[in-house]
């Protein structure tokens, strides 16, 4: 997805943000359940939310539309560990 969003990032922008959200919930849920089920400590290199500023820049640069950042916060707004 990266490649692809180097190489045309007004066409790949959303899609590859989606992606790397969905990457980030799922690495953090992950996580949070492994730690709840066996005392352990997990260190997660990235952040949702450095993920969300960079998708914010994306939609103030205009290869994200409106539509699509709503519906980026949306799928956000509705994921629990990040509620």
């Amino acid at each position: 997805m990266l490649k692809l969003f180097y190489s045309d990032p007004s066409k790949y922008a959303f899609a590859f943000q989606m992606y790397m959200l969905r990457a980030c919930i799922t690495s953090f849920t992950e996580a949070t359940l492994r730690s709840e089920s066996e005392p352990c400590v997990c260190i997660l290199d990235r952040g949702v939310w450095g993920n969300v500023v960079f998708a914010a820049m994306q939609h103030d640069c205009g290869n994200i539309n409106d539509e699509q950042w709503a519906a980026y916060r949306s799928v956000l707004k509705s994921s629990k560990p990040f509620k």
